[in-house]
């Protein structure tokens, strides 16, 4: 399988065309060069950089989607080994926290890792605690409301999600 910038390679760029030439029109005509109103520039650099926030979120994702993973493996070896389901669930949402981070500071956030590990670890560990607070606020205020349960902790769930995605975007692995 080709990767996104491999398909994207030829294709113009701000930098390495200074003019649209050559380029069909909706009739099929080649354009003479200069610029029409409304005609942009769509190349490489542009593509990647609004789709990068999509791609970060869909690792994102998938990272998260990981921990639940991690954190039933340990919460169902521990509840096996004899531990009580609380200090179990208490156990393995750590494990996933912490699988989670690795996972997200090796590939998710790679490329925007700066300062110390434990600094990141930490504020990783805050902003999840954001994002529960968040979420359990969510369930609490509109079951409150009236909204059935199950769908109050989905939205819940979503905003939570959100928050510790904008959490880890903007604070953890925040640029400059």
């Amino acid at each position: 399988m080709r990767s996104f910038k491999s398909l994207l390679k030829g294709w113009p760029t701000s930098a390495s065309h200074s003019k649209m030439s050559n380029y069909p029109t909706s009739d099929g005509d080649l354009y003479s060069g200069r610029r029409r109103p409304g005609d942009t520039e769509i190349g490489a650099g542009w593509l990647q950089k609004h789709l990068s926030g999509v791609s970060r979120l869909a690792k994102f994702t998938a990272v998260g989607m990981s921990g639940v993973f991690v954190n039933m493996g340990a919460y169902t070896y521990l509840i096996g080994s004899g531990i009580q389901p609380a200090y179990a669930s208490a156990v393995s949402v750590e494990a996933s926290i912490l699988s989670n981070f690795a996972l997200n500071d090796l590939w998710t956030f790679r490329d925007r890792r700066s300062g110390k590990v434990v600094i990141r670890l930490l504020l990783f560990h805050l902003s999840r605690l954001a994002g529960a607070i968040a979420n359990v606020a969510a369930v609490a205020l509109l079951t409150a409301l009236g909204l059935d349960p199950i769908i109050s902790n989905i939205l819940g769930i979503i905003l939570g999600v959100a928050v510790n995605f904008y959490t880890s975007d903007r604070v953890v692995w925040r640029v400059g």
